[in-house]
């Protein structure tokens, strides 16, 4: 995390992230539910993108921008996300 806007991370594993992300920013970087390393089935798009909704809610985000790359695309589709 860093200081900044914030920005969400959607991604079936976190790892699939380039370790560079550009300063000047706040990342939240979402490990999908049934992706990665958190446990569980699979979500299906309506699912993730109340997962998502859910988190910005209990963190007051508002509505930041969402980047997607993998699955998550579903969730960000949603939002209004951009796919990456």
């Amino acid at each position: 995390m860093g200081r900044g806007p914030v920005v969400v991370l959607l991604a079936e594993e976190a790892s699939r992230w380039p370790e560079d992300l550009p300063g000047g920013y706040t990342f939240y970087l979402l490990d999908l539910p049934g992706f990665g390393r958190t446990g569980g089935p699979s979500l299906a798009p309506e699912e993730v993108a109340e997962y998502v909704a859910g988190f910005l809610v209990m963190l007051n985000l508002g509505s930041p921008p969402l980047l997607v790359r993998g699955g998550g695309g579903g969730g960000g589709g949603g939002f209004g996300g951009e796919g990456v």
